[in-house]
């Protein structure tokens, strides 16, 4: 996903581990865990089903299926959304991601509601919480040291609630940020179901915000 704002874009995926800011290595701008870490879906920052990758980490398999778009609303100059569906990238799971650009009160600039909700025909292993760190044992040193926070839930059906904000304004000149600080201190998923999701959303003014 790549949300863009007034023609540019915020917070673009990494679809590709390569080298950056540093000469590359072994004749390539492309490093070699492509074809192991960095296919594997842990590594990309999205829910992962009983510890495996999408696609069993098959790219032929992965090359033939797309999700599937279930509606798409752009005509209201305000609050736009989509929907898309993707069955059987993990074996009985499936997935929906529901992405809504919203103008809401006492929030300037656009807000992206990002709702992930995934539903299993099994219950996965119990639940716990890792505390991780990406490289830390690459032989190579060929992948950046990053700190990670991984917490496993059981349950056959999860939501996912993610807010993001577009950055204010930056003046390269003198430094300076405005407004950098988000509106946004929580998102919490208060209903769940088939038929419908209700997220709460906690500003940083004590506003309650509530989206059905």
């Amino acid at each position: 996903m790549s949300p863009f704002f007034k023609g540019g874009v915020h917070g673009a995926p990494l679809r590709f581990g390569r080298w950056v800011k540093t000469q590359p290595r072994f004749g390539s701008r492309h490093i070699p865990e492509n074809k192991s870490c960095c296919k594997q879906s842990i590594t990309h920052n999205t829910p992962v089903a009983d510890e495996q990758s999408q696609n069993r980490g098959d790219t032929a398999i992965a090359e033939a299926r797309w999700g599937e778009l279930h509606f798409c609303v752009t005509d209201q100059p305000a609050d736009q959304g989509g929907n898309a569906r993707a069955q059987d990238y993990y074996d009985g799971v499936d997935m929906q991601r529901n992405v809504l650009v919203l103008q809401l009160e006492g929030i300037p600039a656009p807000v992206l509601l990002d709702l992930y909700p995934l539903s299993s025909s099994a219950l996965p292993a119990e639940g716990e919480v890792i505390f991780s760190r990406i490289g830390a044992n690459d032989p190579q040193f060929n992948l950046r040291s990053t700190p990670g926070l991984i917490v496993r839930t059981r349950s056959q059906d999860q939501l996912f609630a993610t807010g993001l904000e577009t950055h204010r304004h930056f003046d390269e000149s003198t430094e300076v940020s405005e407004n950098a600080r988000g509106d946004i201190e929580r998102c919490d998923t208060i209903g769940y179901s088939a038929e419908a999701s209700v997220v709460r959303r906690q500003c940083r003014s004590g506003q309650y915000i509530v989206v059905m």
